[in-house]
């Protein structure tokens, strides 16, 4: 199996957003670039899928 291709991107954000993505991640114990990436993929599937994005908030919303 191949390994995904992966590419640096610079990407300017504000330093308080960074420091809270920063501080998520280290709480979550995994790297900045993998928490973005994460955020990443979960915003492109809400918004691919919208009805699927409101159904996993209302199990959010539940819990």
């Amino acid at each position: 199996m191949e390994s995904p291709r992966h590419e640096n991107i610079p990407v300017r954000i504000a330093l308080s957003l960074r420091q809270q993505a920063e501080e998520l991640a280290h709480q979550q114990g995994i790297s900045l670039n993998h928490f973005v990436t994460q955020a990443l993929e979960e915003k492109i599937v809400r918004m691919q899928n919208p009805p699927l994005a409101a159904f996993a908030n209302r199990l959010r919303s539940a819990g």
